[in-house]
């Protein structure tokens, strides 16, 4: 009977002793479980993983994204000075067979400038949507073609006038303003559309027509000329593409059916005639 008690006793101590080891303190307060909860919560613990994991994805995405973008825009600038480096062959050279090698090789590459400046555009500057697979075309809007007399005017004086464009580091505003005084022609500033009027650039064009030298223009600025009911505009070339803007060339050869390579020989004969 004693031997019983005794074993019961024992049992007893080890039960509450058990007991006394497996027993832990409440958090102090609801404050104190919920911030403990969210640091040690399974839950919470495996979240945390998989944030830290995706901001590692993240920093490898941008730095991939840096060195594309990078790597675009070093090709753009070389292919711009290329485009530049040909126009001044062209115009250097005599041979006709040998000026029409060049000018060839000018047209592709300008076409090459163009895609690049326009992929480099949605990829800077993608504002939502789906998006673009290689082999799709962003779709500009309906062509804005303007039919006012003062549009017609306009180009008839860009097409025939013969200017000379000399200036160093000047800016767009006061360059413009030259133009207006030499050439009676208006062309405003696409200031909503970003282009700032106190860009600056240098030029030097002489005795070419005043069409040839809004190319130049648009070739050491990156900007382009669009032909408006009011006159001429000056915009960034994804805009006037977003808008249906018409470039002042295509204004005069596609609508207007002004052949532009023979208008620049007459022009080139009358130069040398003088």
């Amino acid at each position: 009977m004693h031997a019983i008690r005794t074993g019961a006793i024992v049992w007893f101590a080890l039960i509450a002793g058990a007991g006394v080891v497996q027993a832990v303190e409440p958090p102090e307060s609801l404050e104190a479980a919920i911030n403990g909860s969210l640091q040690n919560h399974p839950e919470i613990v495996a979240a945390q993983a998989k944030i830290t994991a995706a901001r590692a994805e993240f920093d490898k995405v941008r730095l991939h994204v840096v060195g594309q973008i990078a790597a675009s825009w070093g090709q753009l600038k070389n292919k711009r000075e290329e485009v530049n480096q040909l126009k001044k062959r062209v115009a250097a050279e005599k041979d006709p067979i040998r000026q029409a090698e060049i000018e060839a090789a000018l047209v592709l590459a300008q076409g090459e400038y163009e895609q690049m400046a326009t992929e480099l555009h949605y990829m800077t500057q993608f504002t939502g949507g789906q998006a673009l697979n290689n082999h799709d075309q962003p779709a500009g809007a309906e062509p804005q073609v303007p039919h006012s007399q003062v549009a017609r005017k306009t180009l008839e004086k860009i097409v025939k006038q013969p200017v000379t464009l000399e200036a160093i580091d000047v800016s767009l505003q006061d360059l413009l303003n030259l133009i207006r005084t030499q050439n009676g022609v208006n062309i405003t500033i696409d200031v909503a559309g970003g282009v700032s009027p106190d860009m600056t650039f240098s030029i030097n064009v002489a005795q070419v027509s005043l069409l040839s030298a809004l190319q130049a223009i648009e070739d050491c600025s990156g900007l382009q000329f669009v032909m408006r009911n009011y006159g001429l505009l000056v915009t960034h070339p994804h805009v006037a593409q977003d808008k249906g803007y018409v470039p002042v060339g295509k204004y005069a050869t596609d609508y207007l059916g002004i052949d532009l390579t023979t208008l620049e020989e007459e022009q080139e004969n009358k130069a040398d005639g003088k």
